[in-house]
Parts: C-alpha cells; sequence; structure tokens
C-alpha cells in the first residue's frame, strides 16, 4: 500500500509540474495557489516522491527520510493553502490524507520500523539463514 500511496504523490507531481490534466481550472489547489507557485510545487512534490520510491526500491531508508519529509512538507504547504483559500473539503479529504501518510512515511523510515516490516524481510535473501 505504501508503493500505491507514494506512487499517487508521484503522479500527482508530475501532473502539476507539466500541467497535464489539472491545468485551465481543473484543481482546486491549482486555481487558488496563495502560497507558492503550483508547478513548482508540483515539481518539488515530483522529486520528493520520486526520492521515497527510489529508496523503497532499492531499499535506502535515508531516501525513503527524505522523500517522506519533503513530501510531507509539500502536502503541508498545499493544506495551508486550501485553508487560506476556505476548501474545508478538499483540506480533509486530499491534503490531510496525504500529510499524514508522508509523516508516517518519515517516521517509520527514521525510527527504523520499515526495516522489521514484513516486506523488507520477504525481500531478504535466505542464503545466510538470517531474517
Amino acid at each position: 500500500m505504501v508503493y500505491i500511496m507514494m506512487f499517487v504523490s508521484v503522479l500527482i507531481g508530475f501532473f502539476f509540474c507539466t500541467g497535464l490534466l489539472v491545468g485551465n481550472g481543473e484543481s482546486i489547489l491549482f486555481t487558488s495557489g496563495t502560497l507558492i507557485n503550483t508547478r513548482l510545487w508540483g515539481c518539488l512534490l515530483l522529486i520528493t516522491a520520486s526520492c521515497a520510491e527510489v529508496g523503497f526500491f532499492f531499499k535506502n531508508f535515508r531516501l525513503i527520510s527524505y522523500g517522506g519529509l519533503g513530501g510531507f512538507m509539500m502536502w503541508l504547504m498545499a493544506a495551508i493553502d486550501l485553508a487560506i483559500s476556505g476548501h474545508a473539503y478538499a483540506l480533509v479529504t486530499f491534503a490531510l490524507l496525504h500529510m499524514l501518510f508522508h509523516g508516517y512515511v518519515y517516521l517509520s523510515s527514521s525510527l527504523g520500523v520499515l526495516e522489521r516490516e514484513a516486506i523488507y524481510r520477504t525481500l531478504l535473501d535466505d542464503d545466510d539463514g538470517v531474517l
């Protein structure tokens, strides 16, 4: 599930960065954009979420941690922007959920929880007999 949610953030970052499917007023965040240019926000989200995805792929917990923290900061900025513009529904259902997810990824990778999760235990080599 972590891979899927992070990939959703990669896609959102890509679409905001390029302006595909969200340009011309199709997104509340794209039209409000009071704090930061939404294309810059999308590029930064794309970079941070891609950093976390690469970290998941190569089991590099430092990259996962940086990507989780950067994604948390990007979604915090989006949440503040949505709160200022008065879009409470999008704030609660979209920005806060992504913010909680990226915060979880950051904390779990920083505290070493991801190293103990079952997904990484199944990927380890059983040649040495150690999990």
